[in-house]
């Protein structure tokens, strides 16, 4: 049976458009107000739209089989004024009246699509589910900065959220465990500290490191030479899920979620253990996640109503540095931090008021709405200025967490990140030599 949401989406953008119109003017006849017609209000945006300053909209040189209607989300015509100029990767940006294949309007360009195509399809009052359809399908949607504050933006966000809550990926069956790392670029050399470091401490399994290819995260010969080492690239790997964009905290969820083992040490660029990590792997307590904490004040980041959690019941600071997992106990907490991971537009924008920061923001508040339970061996986060040095099950540092001072090329990081020989940390001498040891394997300095 044919309903309203088999129409295309400008069109339903439309009608919604005109319901809520007549919802306003009914509104104002019960209060005694002066009603105006959906169709006199729709005029008077059409009017205004006409005074409006040149305006640039994308189009897309995909084809299509199928006729496109001329009305746009507001019910108008939507043929150009000679005043707007479209960006088009096909015939480059140009005006209706120069457009290569003599098209008056991109609308009724032979190569456009439009529902690939979000610019001028937004707007304060349109539908959320709507607006959760074009979120999806194009990273660029948020043309407007203001549209990450309209409440219709957090009740699209709500709906994609729910419904991939509803549709989540089925548990794979998963076998063996490993270490997976994420990074590459400057942060090469601390890699190449944190496996070295890994093997010093007796362990042997299989290393996993995932990087955003040779050109935006390079992987030096140093690190590929490593005996047991895999390097994975995520844009070429067909273990990796599709994503809408990719960034560095976006990837450590990815990349546990590709690697294939079931339990997974996973720990960042800038990390590296004082004892074997694979001894973790008998202390998850039937819970399936291993975390450590973090300060205080980082878990303030996390701004529960954009996730619609309680904040009066906070979920404590997450330091996700180094997490040990068990994939299939853990897979939907894994995969909802992932989710959250894919619309960083929204979901990482902590200093805009909106989301959590980064991957740990996304972890923790995975874990608070399926209510996931985790292991934490301590409470003391054990910062040093700069550094935390944290805790095992039985109380003896385990992990060192070089947050400010970072190895690498001094040019690659600013004054407060550049690596510098603190004393006061387990094994400093050690991870020096082999920072000294990348830096003679790749000839830098």
């Amino acid at each position: 049976m044919f309903t309203e949401k088999d129409l295309p989406l400008h069109v339903q953008a439309y009608i919604e458009e005109r319901k809520r119109i007549s919802r306003e003017q009914y509104k104002k006849q019960l209060e005694g107000k002066p009603v105006v017609s959906p169709e006199r209000v729709l005029q008077t945006r059409r009017e205004q739209q006409k005074t409006q300053p040149q305006r640039r909209l994308d189009c897309v040189s995909l084809p299509t089989s199928q006729p496109i209607s001329t009305l746009d989300a507001t019910g108008q015509n939507n043929q150009c004024s000679s005043t707007w100029e479209y960006e088009c990767d096909r015939f480059e940006t140009t005006r209706f009246s120069d457009c290569r294949n003599g098209s008056t309007c991109c609308i009724n360009c032979n190569y456009y699509e439009r529902n690939n195509m979000v610019s001028g399809s937004i707007y304060y009052e349109m539908g959320p589910a709507i607006l959760a359809e074009l979120i999806k399908r194009d990273v660029h949607w948020m043309r407007d900065p203001q549209a990450l504050h309209w409440p219709v933006t957090k009740k699209a966000f709500d709906i994609l959220m729910k419904d991939y809550i509803k549709n989540m990926p089925p548990v794979e069956d998963r076998t063996s465990c490993g270490i997976v790392m994420a990074g590459g670029g400057k942060y090469d050399a601390g890699i190449y500290v944190g496996i070295k470091m890994l093997r010093l401490t007796g362990c042997t399994l299989p290393v996993q490191v995932w990087h955003r290819g040779s050109n935006d995260e390079p992987i030096s010969n140093a690190i590929r030479m490593l005996e047991n080492v895999e390097v994975c690239n995520l844009y070429l790997d067909k273990r990796v899920k599709p994503a809408r964009s990719r960034g560095g905290y976006q990837n450590k969820h990815d990349a546990i979620l590709a690697c294939g083992w079931r339990y997974v040490i996973f720990f960042d660029a800038d990390v590296y253990p004082l004892q074997d990590p694979a001894t973790l792997f008998g202390h998850f307590n039937g819970n399936g996640l291993i975390l450590w904490p973090d300060l205080e004040t980082t878990g303030m980041s996390l701004q529960y109503r954009n996730y619609d959690l309680d904040e009066s019941d906070p979920i404590e600071a997450i330091n996700t540095g180094h997490s040990v997992w068990d994939v299939t106990k853990s897979w939907q907490v894994l995969c909802l931090a992932d989710f959250f991971d894919d619309y960083p537009e929204y979901y990482y924008q902590h200093k805009k008021g909106i989301g959590g920061f980064g991957d740990q923001d996304a972890l923790r508040a995975a874990i608070k709405i399926l209510k996931h339970p985790y292991t934490m061996f301590t409470k003391d986060h054990g910062y040093k200025p700069g550094m935390f040095v944290q805790k095992g099950p039985d109380g003896e540092d385990f992990w060192v967490h070089r947050c400010k001072s970072k190895f690498g090329p001094e040019k690659d990081w600013d004054d407060r990140h550049i690596a510098t020989f603190r004393s006061d940390l387990p094994l400093e001498k050690e991870a020096w030599e082999y920072y000294k040891e990348w830096q003679k394997l790749v000839g830098a300095s």
